[in-house]
């Protein structure tokens, strides 16, 4: 019975800890009991129980604990915004005895040009001023990409998983300020979008067929015994 239980759990939670507890259970009764008849039950149950522990772990509650985390910290990210202006040109004030020559005017006034054109880089294509309702419209899609991969985890759907996240990543970059804040974001949606959210599930019903065999080959010794009498 618990070995076949260990079965439908790991069918039924695609998760590795309770059916490796059950077994491990069972190889405890099986020592407990001492019965010659029942080490190829116990090695059957050891290579199941080895599959077990050889199978990666996915770790689904962490990483929706991060997206719920990611989904939380949005709303402290900055919208881009226009850069600052500069002040404008304060007038040249000249001595009421004293005549400017042209090149010194000439001068004064690539001085003051100079201060009044400031030149910005950015790595990305400058985007459209948004105004309150599509600032909030781009965190109300922020927070329903981030939803949709809590929902794709928790069914295993790589692709939707991927992709919502790389979309994720993809507005911040675009529409967000990229500051130290809005960049740590990125690269971790982009790491957890690379993870695989698809648990692999080992075969361990070798076990339950060695069982099934060791009960089989009792009964029919009970039988023909109690033919023979």
């Amino acid at each position: 019975y618990l070995i076949r239980l260990a079965n439908q759990r790991l069918q039924v939670e695609r998760s590795i800890e309770n059916p490796l507890a059950i077994l491990e259970n069972v190889d405890n009764i099986f020592v407990q009991l001492n019965d010659p008849e029942l080490i190829p039950v116990r090695r059957a149950l050891a290579e199941d129980i080895a599959a077990l522990r050889m199978t990666g772990k996915i770790d689904r509650e962490g990483i929706f604990l991060e997206l719920e985390a990611i989904s939380a910290s949005i709303k402290d990210l900055s919208i881009i915004e226009p850069a600052n202006q500069t002040d404008t040109a304060k007038p040249v004030a000249y001595e009421s005895d004293q005549t400017p020559s042209l090149l010194d005017s000439f001068e004064r006034f690539s001085q003051k040009l100079g201060q009044l054109i400031v030149v910005q880089k950015r790595q990305q294509p400058i985007e459209p001023l948004l105004t309150s309702n599509e600032q909030s419209i781009i965190q109300n899609n922020l927070y329903l990409l981030l939803e949709q991969a809590q929902s794709a985890l928790l069914k295993e759907e790589q692709i939707i998983y991927s992709t919502s996240l790389e979309k994720t990543a993809a507005l911040l970059a675009r529409y967000f300020q990229l500051n130290s804040q809005s960049q740590a974001l990125i690269e971790r949606l982009t790491i957890l979008a690379e993870r695989s959210v698809i648990q692999g599930l080992p075969d361990i019903s070798g076990s339950v067929a060695a069982v099934q065999t060791m009960l089989t080959l009792r009964q029919n010794r009970i039988s023909e015994g109690e033919q023979e009498q």
